[in-house]
């Protein structure tokens, strides 16, 4: 599996709608209200010709549940070590980023 790593953006940051369907019986279809920030890393890594599974700890971890969250929340360096990859999204390019990340690269 991909795990991503993404800045989760201000609680002020309008929310998008993420659609999920599912043909398996063992998830649910339905919309989930994610963070704008998460949204376009998704869009953004969407590949349709092309299976792949991604962990992300905003729609893995169940929010509503602090308990649950902490539990999680500790685990979640042992999920990033053992992920084929992990992806980290800092945001769509802007003024120049494109550049300082050639940059940062050298």
């Amino acid at each position: 599996f991909k795990a991503l790593s993404y800045a989760w953006g201000s609680t002020d940051t309008p929310q998008a709608e993420l659609v999920m369907s599912s043909t398996s019986s063992n998830y649910n279809s339905g919309t989930l209200g994610v963070q704008r920030n998460l949204y376009e890393a998704l869009r953004y890594l969407h590949f349709p010709t092309k299976r792949q599974t991604l962990w992300m700890n905003a729609i893995c971890i169940n929010q509503e549940d602090l308990d649950e969250m902490n539990k999680q929340i500790k685990r979640m360096k042992s999920l990033y070590e053992i992920a084929r990859h992990v992806v980290v999204w800092l945001g769509p390019s802007s003024d120049n980023s494109d550049l300082e990340c050639l940059t940062l690269s050298r």
